[in-house]
């Protein structure tokens, strides 16, 4: 049983709506400070990323920081950080693909229920600079996120991590789902795979 903080960034300026990334964190002091410094850490992901985002999206983050309990999902507080920054993107070209970009897999080597827990961050859109002549994401593309994420993922700040949701006994006609508790594990490494991804929600 730990809290750990729920950091939420929302994504504008695109066709389709607003989306949202959730990144959590391990929260050891549970404090304003340290909620703040999980913001902080956030804001260093989004602006390793920027360039490959096209200029008119900007990424904010929510000033609500949640502590969450995290076997059961259970809201333990809210704090209000202020002082953190918008990330404009950066790539001066107009064309992007609105429902396609890159994402970054976060590995554990902790499992959870019968799998090995892995998050993903989706990176959607990214401008057309991203990407192959055949689709593919660019190597630099795929070499510079990569550079981004472990810089997150080692930098200093709150550890961060996956969070495996908590799920209720499922009935019939799901009746082999058993409960299961929700855990968080630190991520210990990233990839990021060398292809386009669909975004299918904009809350990913």
């Amino acid at each position: 049983m730990a809290n750990i903080w729920q950091v939420t960034y929302q994504w504008s300026g695109t066709t389709g709506g607003l989306g949202y990334t959730n990144l959590y964190f391990e929260a050891v002091a549970a404090t304003g400070a340290e909620a703040l410094g999980a913001v902080n850490k956030a804001h260093t992901l989004f602006q390793g990323m920027a360039a490959y985002v096209p200029n008119l999206v900007q990424i904010t983050p929510f000033t609500d920081v949640r502590l969450i309990e995290d076997t059961t999902g259970d809201l333990v507080n809210i704090f209000t950080v202020t002082g953190v920054s918008s990330i404009g993107g950066g790539a001066v070209a107009s064309q992007y693909s609105g429902a396609s970009g890159a994402c970054i897999d976060w590995l554990t080597g902790v499992i959870h229920g019968k799998h090995l827990m892995t998050g993903r961050t989706f990176f959607v859109p990214l401008a057309a600079l991203a990407y192959e002549n055949n689709g593919t994401l660019a190597d630099q593309t795929v070499t510079d996120i990569a550079l981004a994420a472990e810089g997150f993922r080692t930098a200093a700040g709150p550890a961060f991590g996956v969070w495996g949701r908590p799920r209720k006994e499922q009935v019939p006609p799901n009746p082999n789902k058993p409960a299961l508790t929700g855990q968080f594990a630190r991520a210990i490494g990233s990839r990021v795979p060398d292809k386009a991804v669909v975004l299918r929600s904009r809350r990913d």
